[in-house]
Formats: structure tokens, sequence, C-alpha cells
């Protein structure tokens, strides 16, 4: 077959920083570095075919994994993950060590899409990923709906964590330009596309307070 809703991304104009799982903000003090995991956590190019020009320094990123609708995030805490343990707080977030580990079944993922062609399952039948134990990606979000919504509950983190990029512009930038482009859905009906949200310097404030909340002071 071939792909549907495929999905890329071209950038251009003044680029300060690009960062995603699997590349850290530049800068020790990034107020986006403590829930941005690493390469030695997350292998990107799984996930992500991402080219700067030489010449004219746009960033080009295709989406190269496959998924469905139901692995899209749709919170900032469903994509970012701690660096280190956040304890404390009413909504922690998950932790990069967690996207590793094994769980408790043993295995990670199953079989979905139009007749379960997707086998994206980890290990590989008939092996084991045992309990203790890590292997690239086989972390899974709580099987619990008070932590997560029910599209993810108990689903592998790798299905959603990885669709997360982030690119910001030097100040000050007059101007910018991106294109978005969503693939044909063919042979399935037409009238599928995607949101957008545009927003300013606030948007890394708002996306890293608003995901956990920090302990309470002792009286």
């Amino acid at each position: 077959g071939h792909p549907v809703l495929a999905e890329s991304l071209r950038a251009c104009g003044n680029i300060a920083d690009i960062y995603h799982h699997g590349q850290l903000p530049s800068g020790s003090t990034h107020r986006m570095r403590p829930v941005i995991c690493g390469d030695e956590v997350v292998d990107s190019s799984l996930y992500l075919r991402i080219e700067r020009g030489e010449s004219d320094g746009c960033v080009e990123v295709e989406a190269v994994a496959e998924g469905i609708g139901k692995d899209n995030p749709k919170n900032w805490d469903e994509v970012l993950l701690t660096r280190t343990a956040i304890t404390g707080g009413q909504n922690p977030l998950r932790t990069c060590d967690d996207y590793n580990k094994c769980p408790a079944s043993g295995v990670s993922g199953e079989a979905r899409g139009p007749g379960d062609q997707m086998k994206d399952i980890i290990p590989a039948p008939p092996g084991t990923c045992n309990p203790g134990q890590t292997e690239s990606g086989a972390g899974l979000y709580p099987n619990d709906r008070r932590k997560v919504r029910a599209s993810l509950e108990g689903k592998p983190l790798r299905y959603t964590v990885p669709k997360f990029f982030c690119l910001t512009y030097a100040a000050p930038t007059s101007s910018f330009s991106v294109q978005f482009k969503v693939g044909p859905n063919q042979p399935g009906m037409i009238g599928y596309g995607r949101n957008f949200l545009f927003a300013g310097t606030q948007t890394t404030n708002e996306c890293v307070d608003q995901c956990y909340e920090p302990p309470t002071p002792p009286p």
C-alpha cells in the first residue's frame, strides 16, 4: 500500500533553536530542557526525518512512522517527559526512564490499524520484555484514567511521545514562513485535516508550568 495522511513541515526564517525528544534544546538553562529526553532515551530517527538546508537555513521535517488517529497528543503533558522525577505534585509527569521500561505484561503494543496490519509490538513475538528490564520504546502510559485520557491508557509511549517537534525564532523576527502538508487519504473519504496553534513567547512558560503542579510548601 501507500501512506495516507502523510505529514511534513517546512519552516524558514531566522530559526534560533530546534528540539524534540532525541535532541535537547540548546543551552543548559533552557526552560524546556528538563522535560525533553536526549538521544540516549529516544531514537528520533524512527519517527522524524529532519533536514536543515545549508544555504537557506530552512528546516524540513517528515513524519516517517505509521500511526492511527488515537495516537495523536491533545495535551502538553501527553508528550513531555521529565529528565528527573518530580514528586509531590498532583499531576507529576512521566520520566524519561519510563519511556524504555518493560511493562508488567512483558509485551508493549498491539496489532492495529485497518485489518490489524500495523504490528508495532515490542518485543517481536515470541520474545519477552521482562518486567524490571528495559527495551527501547517499550514503556507504557499508566492504565489509570485519573492520570491519562482513555484512548492512551496502557498504550505505548512511543506511539505518542515522539510526535513532538519544536522550533523557535530568534528575536527580533519580523517574518517567517511555515508550510505544513498533509497527504491524501486515498482511497478513503476526503475531509480529513489538521489543527494548528500559532503562539508567542509565552507558550513555553505555559506548557511547562501547566503540565504539573509543584509540591505544596510546608506550613
